[in-house]
C-alpha cells in the first residue's frame, strides 16, 4: 500500500485488471489512496476517527504534525507514529491492500 501497488481502481486499472480507474465505492472517476482515505463518503466517519487520531498521535512525539489536509498518504504511511491509526482505519473499512472487493464494483 506504501508504494501505490494495492488494490485501487487506479492500480488494477493500470495493470488491466479492471476497464477504468473508477471508485467502486462511490463512482467517483478515479481511486486512489488519497480518495480511499480522505475523500470517499462510504468512508466519511472511518476518514474522521483517522485523521483526528492522526493529529492528535502526532502532536504527542517529535516530528511534523499531520492533518487531512496537509498530509500526503505515501508520509501518512511512512510515519511510525500513524502506525496504529491507519491499521485501526483498515480494519474498520474494506479499503485493505489485498482485501475488500478486490477490485469488484457494486453488484458484481
Amino acid at each position: 500500500m506504501k508504494t501505490g501497488h494495492c488494490l485501487t481502481g487506479q492500480y488494477l486499472a493500470w495493470t488491466t485488471r479492471r476497464p477504468d480507474a473508477a471508485c467502486w465505492w462511490c463512482q467517483y472517476s478515479i481511486q486512489t489512496r488519497e480518495h480511499l482515505f480522505k475523500n470517499c463518503p462510504q468512508w466519511r466517519c472511518q476518514q474522521k476517527t483517522l485523521w483526528t487520531t492522526v493529529l492528535k498521535e502526532t502532536k504527542k512525539l517529535p516530528g511534523p504534525t499531520r492533518g487531512r489536509d496537509r498530509t500526503e498518504i505515501a508520509e501518512l504511511l511512512a510515519d511510525e507514529r500513524c502506525s496504529q491509526a491507519v491499521l485501526d482505519f483498515l480494519a474498520n473499512t474494506d479499503v485493505r491492500p489485498t482485501g475488500g472487493r478486490r477490485g469488484r464494483r457494486r453488484g458484481q
